[in-house]
């Protein structure tokens, strides 16, 4: 995908049309930025492994942009999401069925049911976004079977996500569903239906938290982990909510130690051992966590003129698709900004796979308009 644009015979035509859309831009200007980062970074070996996949900032847009996706591509392609995330879904169903007693002690622990190979928060999220894509389908143009087809992968899996308990999945899940259904309702004016789905969400939100014993251990080990952070207890580390809070604040510490560029991306790990150092030189390496927000760290990274720019651009996808009226990509990228607030996610290849995912649908030339 990256040097798909090469075997494009008018490619460098291509570029001059794109090189002027906005959503292009800010997608470059984060790729700048990381890149430019080697000018204070010291830790040159770490910069490198931190920015190497930046550089498909540069190309993947490109080759998207010059595909020509159509609407029955697009509908595979949810529905290959929805194939992929069933797989996942059944995996960790079976093993509920043959461990449960294994089961009840891994919610007990604040853990999940296993899944393959992919992070349970990552495959979390984007088992939401493949809900929210086969919800998108019941409002296409398409045959009868095939809006029966989706409803049931969608519903599947909503009672998944729930059995698999992960917050972030939930979280997230419910937040796009009801901005996806709010303004589908809204662009044909069904005021009388969103009045009831604003008010039916939150009930039945509250509804399966009362009547879900996983869920409810899950918010009591948060509750604790969080506890253990304002306390500043020694073992705080030991828990998962509290590490990332505490990466967090470390990540504000850098902040305001290096508030003009930043420690850069190559010192970022180093700066963190430090306090992590100072702090407690009892903890263990292997939690010595960058920060765990996008936000933080952009600004630990890079300082807070320049933070503040990556931010923008970071942000700004979603002002594009709003004025694309590109109901889903909204959705689907308000979600992953919400993510962002506790996942710096740009520093895994799970965050730029799916960033450069709904980048490069997003630039698709057969939406309305490229040029804004």
């Amino acid at each position: 995908m990256a040097f798909g644009f090469l075997f494009i015979p008018n490619w460098k035509t291509e570029l001059k049309i794109l090189i002027n859309n906005r959503l292009f831009q800010s997608v470059i200007l984060i790729a700048i930025l990381y890149i430019l980062s080697v000018i204070v970074s010291e830790n040159f070996s770490f910069y490198v492994l931190s920015v190497k996949e930046k550089i498909l900032y540069l190309f993947v847009p490109i080759s998207m942009y010059c595909l020509l996706i159509t609407d029955k591509q697009k509908l595979f392609g949810k529905f290959l999401f929805g194939a992929c995330s069933l797989i996942q879904a059944i995996f960790a169903i079976l093993f509920f069925i043959q461990h449960k007693t294994e089961t009840e002690y891994l919610y007990s622990i604040g853990k999940v049911l296993p899944v393959i190979k992919i992070q349970h928060v990552q495959i979390a999220v984007l088992i939401s976004f493949t809900i929210i894509m086969m919800i998108s389908v019941l409002f296409s143009e398409t045959n009868k079977w095939i809006k029966i087809s989706s409803f049931i992968t969608a519903f599947c899996l909503i009672i998944f996500l729930h059995i698999f308990a992960v917050r972030t999945g939930i979280v997230l899940l419910y937040v796009m569903m009801i901005l996806y259904l709010g303004l589908k309702l809204i662009e044909f004016k069904k005021w009388k239906m969103l009045a009831i789905v604003v008010v039916l969400f939150p009930i039945l939100i509250f509804t399966f938290y009362q009547n879900s014993t996983t869920l409810k251990s899950k918010i009591s080990y948060m509750k604790y982990d969080i506890l253990q952070f304002k306390n500043h207890d020694k073992n705080a580390f030991q828990y998962s909510d509290s590490r990332r809070l505490n990466s967090i604040k470390i990540g504000i510490e850098i902040a305001n130690k290096f508030p003009f560029f930043g420690c850069g991306i190559g010192d970022i790990k180093d700066e963190c051992a430090k306090i992590y150092k100072e702090e407690n030189s009892s903890v263990e390496s292997k939690f010595y966590y960058l920060p765990h927000s996008q936000y933080v760290y952009f600004i630990s990274c890079f300082g807070y003129l320049f933070g503040f720019i990556l931010i923008i651009c970071f942000i700004y996808p979603v002002v594009y698709f709003a004025k694309q009226k590109n109901y889903l990509l909204i959705t689907l990228y308000s979600g992953l900004l919400i993510f962002g607030i506790w996942d710096a996610f740009l520093g895994t290849l799970f965050g730029n796979s799916i960033y450069l995912f709904l980048i490069g649908i997003g630039l698709s030339k057969n939406d309305n308009s490229i040029t804004h």
